[in-house]
């Protein structure tokens, strides 16, 4: 237990926080609980939900809420996505699902203590368990003690196993609670009592709080229950030495007390539990809730096509794999030749089971390897059935937690079958070697600090990854630059295998209709897993003022663009543009307006005036900026009959929508021209003025200087045609 307890907390910290699956979905379960003082509602629509793990039972969360409540969490400190992970595990890419911080480092504050105390609630969860299954072991075996310590051990050193109860997952509570619903179970089977009866209602109550799964456990409840007395009315009963055979006797004597114990294990869970169940029926129609989850997750993790033959083969490997060292978000893997070893031992303790079963050689308590062996039998055959609808999310090793420390029994029987001295010890101590060296020889390196808090998670994040083996992760680079300036443009990037020689990055800036203003590149080269970082300062010399945008490519020896792809593998057109970029004008611009109007529009725009060119038919219109945008908004300009007809229109956004309005500055003055073509035999013309946005159609509301609102979101005034 010191052991497995010291591995615990050293994997806490050596795994950055929410790089264990579904981790940051159960912190947003629980932050809610702390800030609203409610329970989390599934919603059908997928973006709609506060947490995606809404579904499951509340009672690791109101613990949780309760442990942490005191600290002041602000959701703006939660882990952002990394864009640039992907979920295939021999990706060479980095293996964080989330982009970090250093503040995550203990000791923590907010957000990052709370998450860490509630790591280390599990890691006590943990060092529960692993005395469960010891006492478990000694139920199956009681004249010997090493079959408990073994399974004790091939629970606390299993590295995946460590993994998950070193993280914050419902998985680590209901690893505990199954253990200790099936060894109090075993004595409830072996000598009854009111006592332990109701201790093991209430044990499945808070089971069916924690996590669905254990609802598979309620039959062996019942099934204690019901042995005891059954066990005892076969023995004869007898009064002054004489054989009683009066069954009603019998049925008085076990009858009743058996009714009342039924009662236990059926009331109590419900008395514990049922209000969650209840709650759902009447929020989803469902008490399981699992059609609401379906419908929201079911693009992540809903089956396409019938389970069959080759989806159980997938389900078998990657289920077994995943229940022994399969780190991260199912990213970081061991060597190959290292699960066929954990094979090995697998099958050499079934070997020991058969071989048991076969000749009955050992003392043993056949009702505890019974109940044992069912607990796990329940937990796979629900596992079996989850997977009929969900895809390779549901083959996870750790989903069958609920019955790690019975299995963990069961094959420690197993070696204890085949050799009583030194066997389950040597595995143990393999196992317990494997856990050790996985923190330096795969944690580590697929976790490397500092590198995981660069770059900042504050940059554009681009994930390129070009042929020659980089990844380029994000760039950083000024929002605005002038004529005349110069624009600094930072790559960062990630080795993903040794250069052989060095090799050309180029970034360039493109202007208005797409030409390139400025290009610059330079010579990178890295090794395997470093860091790159490097600056190309661009000289911005003449531009037209626009919306530009920063482009980033390698080229090859021959002078030809790199082929590049996303993390996910998807092909990208490179250069790939990666940042906007306002090219501003190298000086203010101020108007002197033909028709001075001042007219307000959504108390974002101003109208100062408007000329008009005859010679061109171009009315040009001059905006102000009066307050931040961030909507690329179109104006327009209408002429109207004096019938108030739409005789002639311009719709677009400023100047052909090289220079949007999201990247004006407030006070900043806009001229818009507008092409227009008038006809000549109409004396009586006026033209209406609006800005709206283009996906909606809904316009700006429009005042005058006085406040006067104007109908129609528009400003209609006469054309001076001079």
């Amino acid at each position: 237990m010191g052991a497995y307890f010291v591995l615990a907390v050293g994997y806490s910290i050596a795994v950055p926080l929410a790089e264990t699956p579904d981790e940051s979905e159960h912190f947003r379960y629980l932050q809610y609980i702390v800030l609203t003082g409610q329970l989390p509602v599934m919603q059908p629509v997928y973006e709609n939900n506060d947490t995606l793990e809404a579904h499951q039972p509340p009672g690791l969360y109101l613990l949780g809420a309760a442990l942490t409540g005191w600290i002041a969490q602000d959701p703006a400190d939660n882990l952002p996505p990394n864009s640039c992970f992907s979920f295939d595990p021999d990706d060479d890419g980095r293996q964080h699902a989330y982009l970090h911080r250093p503040e995550e480092w203990p000791p923590q504050r907010g957000v990052y203590q709370a998450f860490q105390l509630m790591r280390w609630l599990d890691v006590l969860f943990g060092l529960g368990t692993v005395w469960l299954a010891y006492q478990l072991g000694r139920q199956v075996v009681p004249g010997d003690a090493r079959v408990g310590l073994w399974a004790a051990a091939l629970l606390a050193f299993n590295p995946q196993w460590i993994h998950i109860t070193a993280s914050l997952n419902n998985d680590v509570p209901t690893t505990f609670l199954g253990a200790a619903i099936l060894y109090l179970g075993i004595r409830v089977a072996q000598s009854g009592g009111y006592g332990p009866t109701a201790v093991l209602g209430i044990l499945l109550g808070l089971g069916f709080l924690t996590k669905f799964a254990l609802l598979a456990f309620w039959p062996l409840a019942v099934l204690a229950v019901i042995h005891y007395p059954l066990s005892v009315m076969h023995e004869p009963l007898s009064v002054n030495r004489e054989p009683i055979t009066d069954y009603r006797l019998r049925i008085t004597n076990y009858g009743l007390p058996l009714f009342y114990k039924l009662l236990l294990v059926t009331l109590l869970p419900l008395l514990v539990a049922g209000w969650w169940y209840w709650r759902n029926f009447r929020l989803y129609g469902d008490p399981l809730m699992w059609d609401v989850t379906l419908a929201a997750k079911g693009s992540v993790i809903a089956r396409t096509a019938p389970f069959g033959l080759a989806d159980l083969g997938e389900l078998v490997v990657m289920h077994f794999q995943s229940y022994w060292l399969w780190f991260g978000w199912l990213t970081v893997k061991a060597p190959g030749w290292l699960y066929g070893a954990i094979l090995v031992g697998v099958v050499t303790a079934v070997t020991g089971l058969i071989y048991l079963l076969w000749r009955r050689h050992l003392p043993v308590n056949w009702l505890a390897i019974g109940f044992c062996a069912l607990g796990v039998t329940t937990i796979y055959a629900s596992l079996l059935q989850y997977a009929q609808s969900i895809n390779w999310t549901g083959y996870q090793g750790r989903l069958a937690f609920a019955a790690a420390a019975p299995l963990a029994v069961l094959l420690a029987l197993g070696f204890y079958s085949l050799n009583r001295r030194w066997l389950g010890t040597a595995v143990a101590a393999a196992l317990f070697a494997l856990a050790v060296l996985a923190v330096p020889l795969i944690i580590l390196p697929a976790f490397p600090r500092p590198q995981i808090y660069q770059p900042s998670p504050d940059l554009t994040r681009t994930c390129i990854r070009f042929a020659s083996g980089l990844q380029v992760e994000a760039v950083e680079a000024a929002t605005a630059v002038k004529p005349g300036e110069w624009l600094p443009v930072t790559v960062y990037g990630y080795g993903l295998r040794d250069t052989a020689v060095p090799q050309t990055i180029t970034a360039r800036l493109i202007g208005r209709d797409g030409q390139v203003v400025v290009q610059t590149d330079a010579l990178l080269s890295w090794s395997q897993g470093e860091i790159v970082s490097t600056t190309l300062s661009l000289p911005v010399a003449l531009a037209l003022p626009a919306r530009g945008v920063i482009e980033v490519g390698m080229v090859d020896e021959t002078g030809q663009w790199q082929a590049a792809t996303s993390a996910t593998g998807r092909v990208l057109a490179i250069p790939l543009g990666v940042q906007m970029v306002k090219i501003a004008p190298a000086r203010p611009f101020s108007a002197e307006p033909e028709v001075e109007t001042a007219v307000n529009f959504g108390d974002l725009l101003q109208l100062a005036g408007y000329d008009y060119d005859a010679a061109t038919q171009t009315v040009t219109l001059y905006w102000q900026a009066i307050a931040p945008m961030t909507a690329d908004f179109t104006t327009f300009v209408h002429v109207l009959d004096e019938n108030d007809q739409i005789m002639a229109q311009a719709d677009g956004q400023p100047q052909q929508g090289a220079y949007p309005t999201s990247i004006w500055d407030v006070g900043e003055m806009v001229a818009d021209d507008k092409p227009i073509t008038l006809p000549a035999d109409s004396d009586s013309i006026h033209l209406a003025i609006g800005v709206y946005l283009l996906a909606t159609g809904e316009r700006l509301a429009v005042h005058t200087a006085d406040g006067l609102a104007l109908p129609e979101n528009r400003f209609i005034l006469p054309l001076h045609r001079e």
